[in-house]
């Protein structure tokens, strides 16, 4: 049984793209926790794949010398069986909003506080409170955590048409229902945002 599942294991590592970043919990259809640490700490060990953090492994590109700090991040809370958003810098850079990469890689949680060490960034989860991050799509929580990373006296116009550019959002009415649960400015400016949108189309 070991070894079938080991071969199942492998099989999927070796089917993916170079540069994924795996979790434990991404093969637990295939087997226990316990059984796909062991396979996957023996492919470490056998230089097929990476060991980043405890349950998170990586499958090298040949081209970078470490995973992205973005697909370590997921790994990281599916592996802890979290919702995280990107917020901050880190959910601008990411939109392509901004160019300059993060050195803090930061995420809303509904996990516990969290930081990680990768390579020469930091990787950073924040607890929320609020229940946002399970009510809401998870195009509505980055719009959400996109206008709070301008923050509220930065928002325009212009801004607006730019941040809806990049979201490229085909079902504004959902969006625009979901994000009243957010701060009164918050959803102040989606609902501006796609009359300024809807006035340029």
């Amino acid at each position: 049984m070991f070894h079938s599942q080991h071969k199942q294991i492998e099989e999927s590592i070796q089917s993916v793209q170079p540069g994924t970043v795996f979790a434990i919990s991404d093969f637990s259809h295939i087997s226990v926790p316990e059984t796909c640490s062991k396979v996957l700490t023996r492919l470490s060990e056998k230089n097929k794949i990476v060991k980043v953090f405890r349950g998170v492994f990586w499958k090298p590109d040949g081209i970078h010398e470490k995973p992205e700090p973005d697909k370590v991040a997921k790994a990281l809370a599916r592996n802890n069986r979290w919702k995280a958003i990107p917020c901050g810098e880190t959910v601008l850079y990411l939109l392509g909003l901004i160019s300059r990469l993060p050195t803090k890689w930061t995420y809303v949680t509904d996990g516990t506080y969290r930081s990680y060490e990768c390579g020469d960034s930091l990787i950073e989860f924040h607890h929320t409170t609020g229940d946002i991050i399970h009510t809401v799509s998870e195009k509505t929580a980055l719009l959400i955590q996109t206008l709070k990373a301008y923050g509220k006296d930065r928002i325009s116009d212009e801004l607006l048409i730019t941040i809806h550019n990049a979201f490229k959002i085909a079902d504004p009415s959902r969006i625009m229902e979901e994000s009243k649960l957010a701060a009164e400015w918050i959803s102040n400016a989606v609902s501006r945002m796609f009359y300024i949108a809807s006035k340029q189309s």
